[in-house]
């Protein structure tokens, strides 16, 4: 969910400017601020040369979170952060991921370095807020400087008394908004498939794939079964089979990926069982019974998934097919057909995410 920054980052860095609120934090030895709750925050930092480099939000981070804030609180804290400029200003993106949910926010500025400064900002309320409001309560007030009495000027006539001036008014605290609810760390998935078989079949196969999922943020588990249509096998001129194949299965995959692009790529591997079926064909056949043989494979695969909405993903995969039985038919002294040592498999699909 997007989130504008706008008067909000303006009254938050008030309450809290950066360099009064380093100048509290402990220095490390080389005069750097020093917080390993900052140090453990996944930072990805995108920007111009001219904004700095992600150790310089870093720095900033731990100005802010000092030494007192757990490790633990910085280890779960992810931030992806990218700048773009352009002829009106500098534009941040600035997406901040916890256990309680995930966070989009948007702000503009001239300058750049307001942008580093509130990404630090940002990204320290998401690990622990009460230790910017802590440390932004403790920084004094600028020193009030008396002004010289003005000289007595001639009397004049009185004049009306101005309205109420917006920079008399009393000044009001702003506190950040509350961090939107997010999805859930689980999500559930149907898909459908369709592909192709080489190599369990007589020849190339045509198949349909139906299958649920559990997702994780970087690894899915799935259900699945598949029919592969019949194939006719003829080692002799008047004596083959028909011969299908339909098998459930289980597989477990990592699925590293790019975010920001909907782009993952499922590693998997797994296991299928089912049967093979073959009905005799050919003048030869006499009362032709049909015939199964169990069947059992295991299987690894490597796949490309998009997903251009929340809910839904398109995807392509490929898989290697090694049989554990190497199910097969014979009719008679002939042996009709019996599937490779090795085969592959070719799939494009849809899958529906919820929630």
């Amino acid at each position: 969910m997007a989130v504008a920054l706008g008067p909000w980052l303006a009254g938050v860095l008030a309450l809290a400017p950066v360099a009064e609120v380093e100048a509290q934090v402990e220095a490390s030895p080389s005069g750097e601020p020093s917080s390993p709750a900052a140090d453990a925050v996944e930072l990805q930092w995108d920007a111009p040369a001219e904004c700095g480099d992600a150790a310089v939000v870093r720095r900033g981070l731990a100005g802010f979170l000092g030494e007192r804030t757990a490790v633990e609180a910085g280890a779960v804290v992810r931030a992806e952060a990218r700048v773009e400029h352009d002829e009106a200003g500098y534009r941040l993106l600035l997406r901040t991921e916890t256990p309680s949910g995930v966070t989009t926010r948007e702000t503009t500025a001239q300058d750049c370095a307001v942008l580093v400064e509130a990404t630090a900002l940002i990204v320290a309320i998401a690990v622990d807020p009460s230790a910017v409001v802590g440390r932004s309560e403790r920084v004094p007030p600028p020193p009030v400087v008396a002004e010289p009495e003005p000289e007595p000027e001639p009397a004049v006539e009185p004049t009306p008394a101005p309205g109420p001036s917006l920079v008399d008014a009393p000044a009001v605290e702003l506190t950040p908004a509350p961090e939107p609810s997010a999805a859930p760390r689980l999500r559930f998935g149907m898909w459908i498939a369709g592909g192709v078989d080489v190599g369990m079949l007589p020849a190339v196969a045509g198949g349909l794939r139906l299958a649920g999922a559990v997702l994780g943020r970087r690894w899915r588990v799935e259900l699945r079964g598949d029919y592969w249509l019949p194939r006719t096998a003829l080692p002799q001129a008047e004596l083959g089979a028909r011969i299908s194949l339909w098998s459930v299965g289980t597989r477990g995959c990592g699925v590293p990926g790019v975010a920001r692009a909907g782009l993952e790529f499922p590693l998997c591997g797994g296991i299928e069982a089912g049967a093979m079926r073959g009905d005799p064909v050919g003048d030869r056949v006499q009362g032709g019974v049909t015939g199964r043989e169990p069947w059992l494979a295991a299987d690894l695969g490597a796949g490309l998934s998009w997903s251009p909405w929340r809910f839904l993903a398109v995807f392509v995969r490929a898989e290697l097919v090694v049989p554990i039985l190497r199910a097969g038919f014979r009719v008679g002294e002939v042996e009709i057909h019996r599937a490779g040592p090795v085969g592959g498999r070719g799939l494009l699909g849809l899958e529906a995410r919820f929630p």
